[in-house]
């Protein structure tokens, strides 16, 4: 079974803001945060919150405004013995919150790509198809090929690169820690984000 990662339920109750990455990478093509080749070392992502740094800090993956992927060190450990070292970058994320700073997470950065998304099947809002290929901006419903991950644990769609797709087993060895809550199944992304009617979740 394939899952799609996607901004934790716990959004409409506190998160962060992604504001870029110092120093501002070059030679990426597209949206840095979207690159399929790692960043250099020295990378930091810049993350900035009004809320109190506790309710982070209480989380393996904070909520983060827009389509990142934040995580702690466990949470890097257990998809490392999952994904190849090569195949995932993780950037160290600061997140400034009301004179505080934390840094104790990362931005989650997968190279791999799949075609993921059958764009006859799927609602498709805004879509461009050209000698590149297929980009899909707009999606109101999402129906999957299957078994698109082919064997891979965790990866962007290649037509739609905000979003992430995580195998079963990699969503149950992190649902373990305690926190699930960033884990997807297609309906309940359909009707849950897609529609914008997120449950709370507890």
């Amino acid at each position: 079974m394939v899952w799609i990662w996607a901004s934790p339920r716990e959004l409409y109750e506190f998160r962060a803001e992604f504001h870029g990455f110092h120093p501002e990478p070059l030679g990426t093509k597209g949206l840095p945060y979207f690159t399929e080749e790692p960043l250099t070392t020295e990378t930091q992502a810049v993350l900035k919150t009004q809320y109190s740094l506790k309710k982070f800090r209480k989380r393996h993956s904070p909520p983060v405004l827009g389509s990142f992927a934040v995580v702690d060190e466990l949470w890097r450990d257990i998809i490392l013995s999952f994904v190849p070292a090569e195949r995932v970058q993780f950037v160290p994320a600061r997140i400034t919150a009301r004179g505080e700073v934390c840094e104790e997470f990362y931005l989650m950065l997968p190279f791999d790509r799949v075609v993921g998304i059958d764009k006859y099947n799927s609602e498709i809002g805004s879509m461009i198809e050209n000698e590149h290929g297929t980009h899909i901006f707009i999606l109101n419903k999402i129906v999957l090929h299957p078994d698109c991950l082919r064997g891979l644990h965790l990866a962007r769609d290649r037509q739609a690169s905000t979003i992430l797709y995580i195998s079963d087993d990699l969503k149950t060895a992190l649902s373990a820690t305690g926190q699930s809550s960033s884990f997807y199944t297609v309906d309940e992304y359909n009707y849950g984000v897609l529609s914008n009617d997120r449950p709370v979740y507890n």
